[in-house]
């Protein structure tokens, strides 16, 4: 019998003792290999009441967040004005570091929403970057309209997918995500097996996130913290662009789009559906038109049944 025979004899009498070791052990080195994205958010100290109690405004005093993202989904109302007050007080301690609160409300629909667009910019003197999962209306302050962004996933998704199958992507790893939304940084593979330097035109590319890189100037002047959802197909452009040159640098791009933005923009340009121009209904043909009933030579059962 081989070595390898016996290796797998071996491990077929294994015991289930030894096989619940196994499976430990696994989980622990599946741990020890999380991405560099989930270590630098992750964060093992959790508010207990002996540290910061429960309340919110104590939690915030305690971890001094610069963002707070509300999506309870049955709490309405519950950023309230001390809320709002104690991110404010954060920033301001934090001095030249600190900035402007981030507030997002994702609690859909509009009714279960932990705080309202106009009373995110009224508890906070407008100095709350505020966004939604439920599009609000906009709202003036001190004579400028702010237009809260509809912070959702559809920014998203479309173009990676799009983006994905388009170059035939092995998988889709965390990291495209990251490199789809966020203003990246050079960075390695999700993968330990294919870690490499990003390469120069996947750096350059992430310098600015591909959704973020739709904001244009209106939507920057009325603080919108995402682009205006009628410009989804170029969002869906960005995202495409940036997950094909993302599966390229990390091998995981079957088909090669082009060694260049622009080149694998235009790429998937020509393969992008657009819908045509004329949309109108086509009539109906003449043998199909809608005959008439004379109610009134109808019983009363009949002409129930003849008017739904």
């Amino acid at each position: 019998m081989t070595s390898r025979g016996r290796w797998r004899s071996a491990r077929s009498r294994r015991t289930p003792r030894a096989i619940r070791r196994e499976i430990r052990a696994r989980f622990r080195r599946a741990q020890r290999r999380r991405t560099a994205q989930r270590r630098r958010t992750a964060s093992d100290a959790r508010p207990t009441p002996r540290r910061c109690g429960t309340e919110l405004v104590k939690i915030i005093e305690w971890f001094k967040p610069d963002v707070l993202i509300g999506a309870v989904g049955k709490s309405p109302g519950c950023f309230t004005r001390d809320v709002v007050q104690a991110m404010l007080k954060v920033q301001s301690a934090k001095g030249a570091a600190g900035g402007r609160p981030i507030i997002f409300a994702l609690s859909n629909p509009k009714t279960q929403a932990e705080i309202t667009a106009a009373d995110a910019y009224a508890f906070s003197d407008g100095k709350a970057i505020f966004g939604s999962g439920t599009r609000f209306p906009e709202v003036v302050v001190d004579g400028q309209v702010r237009e809260p962004g509809q912070v959702n996933n559809f920014f998203i998704f479309p173009g990676m997918s799009f983006g994905a199958m388009s170059c035939g992507a092995k998988t889709i790893p965390e990291s495209f995500f990251m490199v789809a939304a966020e203003a990246g940084t050079p960075r390695q593979s999700a993968h330990p097996r294919r870690r490499r330097p990003a390469s120069p035109r996947l750096s350059a590319c992430c310098r600015r996130g591909a959704v973020a890189n739709a904001l244009d100037a209106h939507d920057i002047e009325v603080e919108s913290v995402v682009p205006h959802p009628n410009r989804i197909r170029q969002v869906a452009e960005n995202v495409a662009t940036a997950v094909v040159l993302a599966a390229q640098a990390d091998g995981l791009a079957a088909t090669t789009l082009g060694a260049t933005k622009a080149e694998v923009a235009a790429e998937l340009r020509k393969r992008m559906w657009t819908p045509p121009a004329d949309r109108t209904r086509p009539a109906a043909p003449p043998n199909r038109r809608r005959s008439t009933v004379n109610l009134g030579e109808l019983s009363v059962c009949e002409r129930d049944m003849a008017q739904h």
